[in-house]
């Protein structure tokens, strides 16, 4: 599944009143899983700003993959519960507190979405 979102990161700091924690990213007409995209999340450091703009990957490695290029293979990409080691790894993050926002453009505005960002370890 991919999206859109043709905004600059600073229009996107300004929209969210969120710090920005990375480099220089392009917007693009479509992200697809595998790709960085901008994301905000609660801030790390909650004195300096309460939101950060973060760049990560989009996508779930899921449980058992060595690799995210393995997992990109199989193109699993969006979480489906219907398996018990999901519904584990998904509720371990929204446990834990890792929920953000995903930015996405519409026809003429900028929104977001719900999403989860973990850390992948092997």
């Amino acid at each position: 599944m991919t999206y859109a979102l043709e905004t600059t990161h600073t229009q996107l700091e300004t929209t969210f009143d969120a710090i920005k924690t990375f480099g220089f990213w392009q917007p693009r007409a479509q992200i697809a899983p595998g790709d960085s995209a901008p994301i905000i999340r609660r801030s790390s450091s909650p004195l300096l700003a309460p939101c950060e703009l973060s760049l990560l990957r989009y996508g779930l490695v899921p449980p058992g993959f060595t690799s995210a290029r393995e997992a990109d293979q199989y193109g699993l990409h969006q979480v489906r519960a219907k398996r018990v080691g999901w519904q584990r790894e998904v509720g371990k993050l929204f446990a834990a507190g890792n929920r953000c926002l995903v930015p996405i453009t519409t026809v003429a505005e900028t929104r977001a979405v719900a999403g989860l960002w973990g850390r992948w370890t092997r």
